[in-house]
């Protein structure tokens, strides 16, 4: 069974278990610093009603999402992803590295370019995988 401890969850306004140990140190994805868990948000639930801290920092998270709501009103939204062309509920897509609003993408598509690294080069290599593996697609 995995370790939790409590945390209080001004959201929910009540203490939450949480996956890990209290004293766990984190490094953020964005910033890479070291810190404790406790300066991570809340995310998620699993199976067993634990909650789990985001990959990255607050701060980092906060300024991320405060990017993401400006594009919200900045862009125009297209009725459609402008990947899978799909009707579906949209998110803006940007750059990690410039911050430049990309276009408009489903929570699928976002999430599959996200995984393979959000950059091309991760694409390519997952295209290469495809290419020598699938016989079926030849």
């Amino acid at each position: 069974m995995k370790q939790t401890f409590k945390r209080w969850s001004k959201v929910l306004d009540k203490f939450v278990d949480v996956l890990g140990k209290e004293t766990d140190m984190k490094t953020c994805l964005v910033c890479k610093e070291v810190m404790n868990q406790k300066f991570f948000h809340l995310c998620m639930k699993d199976n067993f009603n634990n909650y789990r801290t985001r990959t990255t920092c607050a701060e980092c998270y906060n300024k991320d999402r405060m990017h993401r709501r400006r594009m919200n009103l900045l862009y125009e939204k297209p009725e459609c992803c402008e990947i899978c062309g799909k009707e579906k509920d949209l998110f803006p897509d940007h750059s990690h590295i410039t911050s430049e609003h990309r276009g408009w993408l489903c929570r699928g598509c976002n999430t599959a370019i996200g995984q393979l690294g959000d950059t091309v080069k991760g694409l390519k290599k997952a295209i290469q995988y495809l290419i020598e593996r699938d016989v079926y697609d030849r």
